[in-house]
């Protein structure tokens, strides 16, 4: 029998208009039957249906997966379909197919290993992950606490895997299948999947030649809601190269896009992501009038995970402003909403942009102590690069402290994350750190070597931020860019 916790969350999720994505953590499997049963007492009108994951594949599945007339689907034994490459994928991949059905997905996971969960689910399922309303974890005689997730975001996208090996491998699948007679829908989409594996990949040229070319036949067939994502997606391209004009076209290209059709959470999105090009630019007052029109819009239409993301962002745009008692008040209101709907990711976001509120006002204990909350939780949600950016940040706290062993020591272990997930543009932050450290400690040569493997390695990935603090430090030295200094350098070695 379901405690009273447990049913008011499963009731507060459940929405039978629209597509939801659920997990419940269970402590016995009779715990399975005793939340059928009260959903049907709930809504005996509406019909549901049980998936098998013993001897299936997603095919299989489908026909019952897209009946109209159910309402509820469950899967008894979502640990069996993490386990099933010929399960997960199939859900993983039709994701966006899925969710335009009023289905509520209703998966079931043993609680005693939910640890597993986390891990699996971003490596197999990270794209239908994403679009997951809620973990409701079932209270037991010891413990009644319900544990809501809501994540929004991911690192980068779970196409092909997440190691570059496996992406490759991805990619020459998908480039194969162009060659097929495929339909234009189907076409764009797998030019879209290859430009997403280049954006991972750090190949922006080639990204932006595959999702330009999904774009076309997106607007050519008008698939509008394709043509918004696709225009987003363009614009993170430009961002990242430094081209904010560009960028923002896109977006607001985007933005037209998500309004004619009536999606708000995709405005919401793009809303937020325009404030972030104001943001950069420089004018924070643009970028806060798009901040608090996304945040209307989360709180308009239910969407707590967004909420809590945009005010997080309000949160940095009063910091930028030098507001830090603002700043912290909306970071205090994100934290509240990212624990309440137990978005750990988010939480862990939030604690580290927190301690660098402490850490700006000199508090230097206390910017710790949220950092040391924040690595914990990516830590064992299995966020890395999450984990590698904290790690990093701890580090400039035991530089502030004059402990440059230890700020090293930190910035070594973030390197290491890095390097094992291939986040090159994290590499390039850990790496020009480390160069201070070596620089701090009177390794000149050592922090040379250094900051010139950066140099390579932001110019191979196109990252403009880092190439910037990389001429600002040369011209800080008297020269007139850092080629300029490689250059002088090189000479001196010859000698």
């Amino acid at each position: 029998m379901l405690d009273a916790i447990s049913k008011k969350k499963l009731n507060r999720l459940i929405d039978v208009k629209s597509f939801r994505f659920i997990v419940v953590l269970y402590e016995d499997t009779n715990d399975i039957e005793a939340v059928k049963t009260f959903i049907k007492e709930l809504f005996p009108l509406k019909k549901a249906i049980t998936l098998p994951t013993k001897d299936s594949d997603y095919n299989s599945l489908s026909m019952k997966l897209y009946d109209s007339d159910n309402t509820f689907v469950y899967i008894d034994d979502f640990e069996a379909l993490l386990k099933e490459k010929k399960l997960y994928e199939g859900f993983n991949q039709r994701r966006d197919k899925l969710s335009k059905y009023p289905i509520n997905l209703i998966v079931f996971y043993p609680k005693a290993i939910q640890d597993t969960l986390y891990m699996d689910a971003l490596r197999y399922i990270a794209d239908l992950w994403e679009f997951r309303n809620g973990v409701v974890e079932l209270a037991d005689s010891n413990q009644e606490k319900i544990l809501l997730q809501d994540f929004k975001t991911i690192p980068i996208s779970s196409i092909g895997g997440v190691t570059k090996q496996s992406k490759e491998e991805e990619r020459l699948r998908l480039e194969s299948r162009l060659g097929e007679s495929l339909s234009p829908k189907l076409e764009a989409n797998i030019l879209e999947q290859l430009g997403e594996i280049e954006f991972d990949l750090g190949r922006f040229s080639k990204a932006f030649k595959y999702l330009d070319g999904s774009l076309k036949i997106y607007i050519a067939i008008g698939d509008k809601s394709g043509e918004g994502t696709v225009l987003n997606d363009i614009s993170r391209i430009y961002q990242i190269q430094g081209d904010l004009t560009k960028a923002l076209e896109y977006l607001e290209r985007s933005l037209k896009m998500y309004v004619a059709i009536g999606d708000k959470s995709g405005e919401g999105t793009v809303l937020n992501n325009i404030s972030q090009v104001y943001h950069v630019r420089g004018n924070l007052t643009k970028a806060l009038e798009y901040l608090e029109r996304s945040l209307k819009i989360y709180v308009a239409i239910g969407d707590k995970s967004g909420e809590g993301v945009a005010l997080n962002n309000i949160s940095q745009v009063y910091y930028a402003q030098g507001d830090l008692t603002k700043a912290l008040e909306y970071l205090e209101r994100s934290l509240e909403i990212c624990i309440a709907i137990g978005d750990k990711l988010g939480e862990g976001a939030v604690l580290n942009n927190i301690s660098q509120i402490y850490d700006a006002r000199g508090d230097l204990t206390k910017a710790l102590e949220y950092l040391e909350r924040s690595l914990e939780i990516r830590v064992v949600i299995g966020d890395k690069s999450g984990e590698g950016a904290t790690l990093n940040n701890i580090s400039q706290i035991y530089n502030a402290r004059g402990d440059l062993t230890k700020a090293l020591e930190y910035l070594e272990r973030s390197l290491k994350i890095y390097v094992t997930i291939d986040d090159k543009s994290g590499e390039c932050i850990a790496l020009f750190n480390i160069g201070n450290i070596h620089w701090d400690k009177g390794d000149k040569e050592k922090a040379l070597s250094v900051w010139f493997e950066v140099y390579e390695l932001a110019k191979e990935i196109e990252n403009i931020k880092v190439l910037k603090a990389l001429e600002s430090l040369a011209q800080r030295f008297g020269f007139k860019n850092f080629e300029a200094w490689k250059i002088k350098n090189l000479l001196l070695s010859k000698r």
